[in-house]
Formats: C-alpha cells, sequence, structure tokens
C-alpha cells in the first residue's frame, strides 16, 4: 500500500502542485540577521483568494478547502465543511485516544490500574467530571474495564 505523510521531503510537491493549479505563491522570511533565516509564513493568491500557512503542506489543505467552495465569496465561515458524521474530528480523535488508553493497558497494567483509580477517587472529588472522561475513553470501555477488575478480584 503507497504511503505518504507530512514530511519536508513532500514540501516541493506541495508547491509544484499549487503552481500547477495556478496559485501564486510567495514566501516571507523573517528578518535577515536571524541565525535561523526559516521561512516566516508562505502565501498563495489565486483570483480573489488569498490563503496563508507555515509550511506548503498546510497551503495546498487551505487551497484543498478554497477549491471545494468555488465560488464562495467572502461570506462568513466560507471555508467551513460539514462533515457526514456530525464532529467527525472529535469521533476520529476519540477513537484514537481510547486506542492509545488501551495499547497502555496491555503495556502497563499496573499503571493503567493506578490511573483508573485516581480517575475514580478524583471522580468522586469532583463528581462533575466522570471517570471515563478523566481518562478520555467510552463510558463503555470503562465499565468494562471496572467489571474485568471486579472478576479479577471476584468482587
Amino acid at each position: 500500500m503507497p504511503l505518504l505523510s507530512d514530511h519536508v521531503n513532500v514540501y516541493s510537491s506541495c508547491i509544484a502542485l499549487l503552481d500547477l493549479q495556478g496559485w501564486k505563491i510567495k514566501v516571507d522570511f523573517g528578518a535577515y540577521e536571524k541565525d535561523d533565516n526559516e521561512p516566516i509564513i508562505y502565501t498563495a493568491t489565486r483570483d480573489e483568494t488569498i490563503i496563508k500557512a507555515e509550511d506548503p503542506l498546510r497551503l495546498l489543505g487551505l487551497a484543498a478547502i478554497d477549491e471545494h467552495h468555488k465560488p464562495h465569496g467572502n461570506a462568513p465561515y466560507w471555508w467551513n465543511i460539514k462533515s457526514k458524521p456530525i464532529h467527525l474530528l472529535q469521533k476520529l480523535e476519540d477513537e484514537a485516544l481510547e486506542r492509545s488508553f488501551f495499547t497502555y493497558k496491555e503495556k502497563h497494567p499496573k499503571d493503567c490500574n493506578k490511573l483508573v483509580e485516581n480517575a475514580i477517587s478524583e471522580s468522586k472529588i469532583d463528581p462533575t467530571i466522570k471517570p471515563h472522561e478523566r481518562l478520555g475513553i467510552s463510558k463503555s470501555s470503562f465499565d468494562k474495564i471496572i467489571k474485568e477488575k471486579n472478576a479479577k478480584f471476584n468482587l
């Protein structure tokens, strides 16, 4: 399966693609005397649209949003795209955090147990935040952990 990831070695391809799409690109550097003379901002202009980003990959992403909404005028939040499942980004991040938690649980069961116990204790002190929320996992996953823990100790 081909793999492409965010890395500085794809920046020139991003700039080339933006150029092929008709964007006029400019790079603004910091002060000449700076030791690290890194670009501060990449700017691309096409038609009436100006996009700015910290690197060419982000610039290309913003150009894709502009292309998706053409024509968009200058209405507030013209760049917003509604995802099919509502709050898709939040859902994906929640799933990633939960996977990370269970990977940690496999590698460090005792430490994970302490985290669960601390989350329960902290929720007793401040019940506005539930233990599963403190851990960044779903309620059903938390309930499963508690059930496993109770079964282990025959509670």
